[in-house]
């Protein structure tokens, strides 16, 4: 840990930086922890929704005439 503290001192020597808390989402996807078993996950669920909801009627198959397999919805999430 203090080679991490170090590290960051030596960063704001050089640049403008203020701490902003542990990190919630990352690259659109949500970071969840589990600090005392040491595992954290990552989540994409708001993009998976938002691809449904921008593409839904394609995965249905109402938006093509070809044929097509399961159906995804947001519950599936």
């Amino acid at each position: 840990m203090s080679d991490i503290n170090g590290l960051k001192e030596q960063l704001k020597r050089k640049f403008k930086m203020k701490h902003l808390g542990a990190a919630k989402r990352i690259l659109g996807m949500e970071i969840q922890r589990d600090r005392p078993i040491g595992i954290f996950y990552l989540s994409q669920k708001k993009n998976i929704v938002r691809v449904l909801q921008r593409f839904g009627d394609y995965l249905d198959g109402t938006g093509t005439d070809e044929d097509h397999g399961d159906v995804v919805t947001v519950d599936d999430c």
